[in-house]
């Protein structure tokens, strides 16, 4: 397995990338990607390339075609690698890529000047699958297990699934509560409000579970909970 890359000459190839993205766009880019001859440098760029696009240039639409063909290029290595470290090196990144362009897809977050299309809740909701897949051929446990059945949950609310979303969401709880991260289990239960709320037929009971998970989070005073508490509220607006 080689030694990691020196941070400099990683900074210095992401500079010519976001060079080459200026010039030439994003099929340029994975171009580049795709041709470099240190696959676990293109690897790591794949990742943050895709962060640059939703984060700094709130290009949603080529932050999903990177994404895809990050995850794609990192199958394809970890199918080719000699050695079963960088085997799963390579899966595990692309998990990574999966999980953080399937989450820049969901409209919850109410990140300014991003604009969520429906078609990219549909490419997240495809995402958030390869990342619960990896997940579990990883073997990775249940909390990173409820992270990404919550994340198809909450592509699947912001579809307009609240039934689908509601069962994903339990599901994530009772991961989480198996991991012991109560926190997070309250979390999930938070978001299976929303989509109790969602549907006119469950809507009373979903406000009455909204604010009991509410409350709970608040009284559970670490900054985790209340970091999901008000996110959930900030969900909560947007996609009512």
């Amino acid at each position: 397995m080689t030694g990691r890359e020196p941070t400099s000459s990683r900074d210095d190839y992401l500079g010519r990338v976001r060079d080459a993205l200026d010039a030439g766009g994003v099929e340029a880019i994975i171009a580049l990607l795709n041709e470099n001859d240190n696959p676990k440098r293109a690897a790591a760029v794949f990742g943050e390339l895709l962060q640059n696009l939703y984060q700094t240039r709130k290009d949603v639409t080529g932050m999903i075609r990177v994404a895809n063909a990050g995850v794609d290029f990192c199958l394809a290595q970890a199918r080719q690698a000699a050695d079963p470290a960088d085997a799963l090196d390579f899966r595990q990144t692309a998990k990574a890529i999966a999980y953080n362009a399937g989450a820049n897809c969901w409209p919850g977050w109410g990140d300014e000047g991003v604009e969520i299309a429906p078609e990219h809740i549909e490419a997240g909701m495809e995402l958030a699958e390869a990342n619960r897949d990896l997940t579990r051929e990883l073997q990775l446990g249940p909390e990173p297990m409820a992270n990404a059945t919550w994340l198809n949950g909450a592509l699947r609310l912001a579809a307009g699934e609240p039934v689908a979303a509601l069962a994903e969401f339990r599901e994530a709880r009772r991961l989480a509560d198996a991991a012991g991260k109560t926190d997070l289990a309250l979390m999930a239960a938070g978001y299976g409000a929303l989509a109790l709320k969602a549907a006119p037929a469950t809507a009373s009971e979903g406000a009455e579970q909204l604010d009991l998970a509410l409350a709970r989070l608040r009284e559970s005073g670490s900054q985790e909970a209340r970091f999901f508490a008000d996110q959930i509220v900030t969900a909560s607006k947007i996609l009512s």
